[in-house]
């Protein structure tokens, strides 16, 4: 087993004892994107010393960011990975895919312009700035698509022509049925006065026993039998033209999605780029998002220093309730003993610095006092024999050194 495997399992065995997988469902909560997410529950603790300190710089901008401009928004944006390699094959994407596309896009634009006060010094520019709108597959997207499954007019010079044709035929079947609907010859035929579809076809509901009195091709019956749906002789062509042009529409509208998914295709690096950006700016404001939540700051880190917590509050107990403690090792000695009765606090103090030290290490900041230090801890090992739920314990009692 090598020492990253070893330091793997001491941390995922501690995540369990002091309840680390909560904080990180806590912090997977402030994410608005599911990749987000499934990247925030697998996180474990860094041990590097420069890693650490630019992770939590991350969320101190990201704090500040947000106090200015509030949090950003990255419009549900979803995994693309799939539609990039269906497209890579040449596959046609269908339009829930395509959209999709086009919200990552309408993502990376909204941040790019959110990111835009920043200097080219500061810790996330660099992320904002590897963002990459492809206004051309943008603007494709925008302009064809009306919803999440209609695919708008002006897709297209010849689309617009095809439903223009289809309207003009659709009205003149209708005025012909309108007549034998307003005519006294037939009306006494009819069961409704109404002119109504039927396998995409423009028919009249006949009365059953009637049906032979208007000549035409019958689609359909209704469930007590006693109406039929007719198609008079008469319409049959007009009927006609209108599927020819449908049949037009829906290649041309397969054209439409072929090209746009050749477009996908063809910026498929750029793509997937913005989106695991998108994913590390949601994971990064996220972090950001729970320090303000829990009221916390930015410890020092230091390689080889001492732990010293000021005010430390426990963020899994409620703020009301929780009772800060101090706690100072490392300095002019290396080794705590806590003691006291049952239920004064022993479990939690121990708790909360372990619990700190694996916060700190991932980036998150800590409720505590900001004159607060901790060092990098290769291993966090956990041996608490109750392993006892910190939401169910009481406050711990203060000041335990």
């Amino acid at each position: 087993m090598t020492v990253t495997q070893k330091q793997e399992l001491a941390f995922s065995h501690a995540s369990k004892v002091l309840e680390y997988n909560k904080i990180l469902e806590l912090w997977g909560g402030k994410a608005s994107l599911e990749g987000a997410r499934e990247r925030i529950l697998g996180t474990l603790p860094e041990t590097d010393l420069r890693r650490i300190k630019r992770l939590l710089s991350e969320t101190e901008e990201a704090k500040k960011l947000i106090n200015i401009k509030g949090l950003p928004s990255f419009f549900g944006a979803k995994s693309i990975t799939d539609t990039c390699e269906r497209a890579e094959k040449g596959a046609m994407l269908t339009i829930p895919e395509l959209i999709n596309v086009g919200q990552l896009l309408s993502a990376v634009k909204a941040l790019r312009a959110y990111g835009s006060i920043l200097e080219g010094g500061s810790v996330l520019s660099e992320r904002f700035s590897m963002l990459q709108n492809d206004r051309e597959l943008d603007e494709a997207i925008k302009n064809t698509f009306i919803s999440d499954d209609a695919i708008a007019d002006n897709a297209s010079d010849k689309l617009a022509e095809i439903r223009r044709k289809i309207r003009v035929a659709g009205s003149r079947v209708r005025d012909a049925l309108q007549k034998y609907v307003t005519s006294p010859s037939y009306t006494k035929y009819l069961q409704e006065n109404i002119v109504t579809m039927r396998n995409s076809r423009y028919v009249l509901a006949v009365k059953a026993e009637c049906k032979n009195n208007i000549p035409g091709l019958v689609h359909d019956t209704s469930a007590s039998g006693s109406t039929v749906f007719v198609e008079p002789t008469s319409v049959v062509e007009l009927n006609n033209e209108i599927r020819v042009l449908e049949s037009d529409e829906k290649r041309e509208i397969e054209r439409i999605l072929y090209t746009l998914s050749a477009l996908v295709s063809a910026k498929r690096e750029l793509l997937l780029l913005d989106y695991d950006i998108l994913v590390a700016l949601c994971v990064i404001f996220s972090r950001a998002d729970l320090a303000i939540s829990m009221d916390a700051i930015c410890p020092k880190i230091t390689e080889n220093g001492a732990v010293r917590l000021v005010k430390a509050r426990h963020p899994l107990i409620d703020k009301g309730k929780v009772v800060p403690i101090d706690v100072s090792v490392g300095d002019t000695f290396d080794t705590l003993v806590i003691t006291g009765p049952n239920t004064g606090g022993k479990t939690v103090s121990l708790k909360t610095v372990g619990l700190f030290a694996m916060m700190a290490q991932s980036g998150l900041e800590l409720p505590c006092d900001d004159t607060s230090e901790l060092r990098v801890f290769e291993n966090v090992l956990a041996d608490i024999g109750d392993e006892q739920s910190i939401e169910q314990s009481s406050p711990p009692s203060p000041h335990i050194w």
